[in-house]
């Protein structure tokens, strides 16, 4: 009996552990064909050449693929603005080694850069030092607010340099040496200096009008807007699993889990006009070192995206779920993929909160970049319809010399307007950022610029030709109306009975009275007064048949205009 009872009841352990495995394989498959399915369709949608994608808990990597372009785990992205916290990581990894303090200043370690001498490290890492997004590090100004974030790659930039001078090594090898190596991140290296794994970076694809071009990354040594600690680190996305881990175990032996915690937790307020282009999901985020936080559903979530040349990345970190999400691709559409791009990244992490992501309309791609390049065809033919119509332009001046409103037209149309462009264009977006993520706007804009600086050349130069000639009397003084006159045309405002009575006395021997016709001159039929005058003429009187005495006379008439015209 008690052999009989053990046995039904391991039976019965068995069958509900095999149901239970069942029951969780197929959920496990059913999510992860959801978010195949869904990545799928939102890539199509946004006309994303190709991505790479990790999900991990603390222990393992849940789910790792690559899709489109991407044929591979291993494909090499540029991470953008992720490697900021790898910079403030390194940071805080030298302050536990006691070799800095974030309360210490840029002039404690850098001497050059006097208009930031005060700065400390901890408002670099919160981006509240002052220095402003355009800032390069050969012009560092810091006039911005301090103690109010305003995102600048500057701020890294510094850091970078902090990071070598307190260290004694290359903020490349220091990574390495203290992040990358523990982490085993085989595939992380820095554009910088690691031209020789260059070969297994992914082409980028930057957007002009519509259709992505791929683009050759390459490190450029003036640059200094951008560099490896805010920017120009590579990875891929097995590589990021790992970093994402150490995270969620709390530093995981490389930092320690208070270094973590001030890391994520420790933020400053982003306000919504000046929060870096922040619109991952609604509300205001903070930010930390690296890193922003924002409740989404109720829930935390923690997130950076990068965003250069060819390549959109975001990481996200899912501290109740206990996930690490990173996404990677190789396209950069600034005004409308981006957009897209963040859908798709809203969408899996909702997947992953157990939401239901909002789908990507099919024809947003589409219609939003068709509305954008109709305006941007449309100002291209504005700006060079002067230079089209400069034939028109140059009848008119020939016959009708400058009046002041024309002048002041062709004025605001050619010289003021462009320079206008010049002048606040660069206030709102600097010109070199513009080259960088939006170039066919930029291209477009300075095609526009110089047409329309083409123009007033051309019309100054045409301008003098007719000043050369007029002066040499090769152009009527009086203009246009003289012109008018010149082929019989009846000036405005004379009245026609003055016309008819110059036809009548033209032709007319002097001493002589006018009899009220000219030669060949036919009158029209008109009502003789009682009585009559019986030395007046009949006048003559058109009829059907009498056509050729109709062409005598329109001919006498043609002579006599030509007379008119000689005298």
């Amino acid at each position: 009996m008690r052999k009989n009872l053990i046995a039904g009841i391991t039976l019965v352990v068995c069958i509900v552990f095999v149901l239970c495995t069942s029951i969780g394989a197929k959920a496990e498959s059913v999510q992860e064909k959801e978010l195949e399915n869904y990545i799928i369709n939102a890539l199509s949608a946004a006309n994303i050449p190709g991505m790479g994608i990790s999900i991990v808990s603390a222990e393992k990597e849940l789910y790792c693929a690559a899709y489109g372009a991407a044929q591979e785990t291993e494909s090499d992205y540029v991470l953008g603005s992720l490697s900021k916290s790898f910079t403030a990581a390194a940071i805080m990894h030298l302050q536990e080694e006691e070799e800095l303090s974030l309360d210490d200043k840029v002039s404690d370690y850098l001497t050059e850069y006097k208009a930031v001498s005060d700065v400390t490290i901890s408002e670099l890492l919160h981006q509240t030092s002052g220095i402003s997004s355009e800032e390069r590090m050969s012009a560092l100004q810091g006039n911005g607010q301090r103690g109010t974030f305003e995102y600048a790659n500057a701020n890294y930039n510094l850091l970078g340099e902090i990071i070598e001078a307190a260290s004694g090594l290359t903020y490349e090898e220091y990574i390495s040496d203290n992040i990358l190596d523990p982490l085993d991140m085989t595939s992380t290296y820095s554009m910088r200096t690691g031209s020789d794994m260059s070969g297994e970076l992914l082409p980028g694809y930057q957007n002009y009008f519509g259709f992505p071009f791929p683009v050759k990354h390459q490190y450029d040594k003036e640059d200094d807007w951008i560099q490896a600690p805010s920017g120009y680190l590579i990875s891929d996305a097995k590589d990021m699993g790992k970093y994402l881990q150490m995270y969620l175990k709390k530093g995981d032996g490389i930092l320690s889990e208070e270094s973590v915690h001030t890391m994520l937790y420790q933020g400053t307020e982003m306000s919504s006009d000046r929060s870096a282009g922040d619109s991952f999901f609604e509300g205001t985020a903070e930010y930390g070192m690296g890193w922003m936080a924002k409740k989404v559903d109720g829930q935390e979530i923690l997130y950076h995206s990068g965003k250069t040349e060819g390549f959109t990345t975001m990481m996200v970190l899912l501290p109740e779920q206990g996930l690490g999400i990173t996404m990677l691709f190789n396209s950069m559409d600034f005004l409308v993929g981006q957009n897209l791009i963040e859908k798709l990244e809203e969408g899996v992490v909702s997947l992953e909160m157990g939401n239901t992501p909002a789908e990507i309309d099919s024809h947003a791609y589409l219609l939003q970049h068709g509305f954008l390049d109709a305006l941007l065809l449309l100002l291209i033919i504005l700006a060079w319809m002067p230079v089209f119509l400069m034939g028109v332009w140059w009848k008119r001046r020939c016959t009708n010399w400058f009046s002041p409103v024309e002048l002041a037209v062709d004025i605001a149309v050619h010289v003021v307007f462009p320079t206008a462009l010049i002048l606040i264009l660069p206030n709102i977006v600097p010109s070199f950022m513009a080259k960088r993520f939006v170039p066919d706007v930029y291209y477009v804009l300075c095609a526009a610029i110089a047409s329309l600086y083409l123009g007033a050349v051309i019309k100054l130069l045409a301008g003098g030709i007719l000043f050369l000639k007029k002066k040499k009397g090769m152009l009527p003084a009086d203009g246009f109306e003289k012109e008018q006159s010149e082929e019989g045309q009846e000036p405005e405002g004379q009245p026609k009975t003055e016309k008819k009575e110059n036809e009548k006395t033209d032709g007319q021997p002097e001493g002589e009275e006018s009899d009220g016709t000219g030669p060949g001159q036919e009158e029209e039929p008109k009502e003789e007064p009682e009585g009559g005058n019986p030395e007046k003429e009949e006048p003559e009187v058109k009829k059907s048949g009498q056509g050729g005495g109709e062409k005598k006379a329109s001919g006498k008439k043609r002579n006599h205009k030509r007379k008119r015209g000689k005298r």
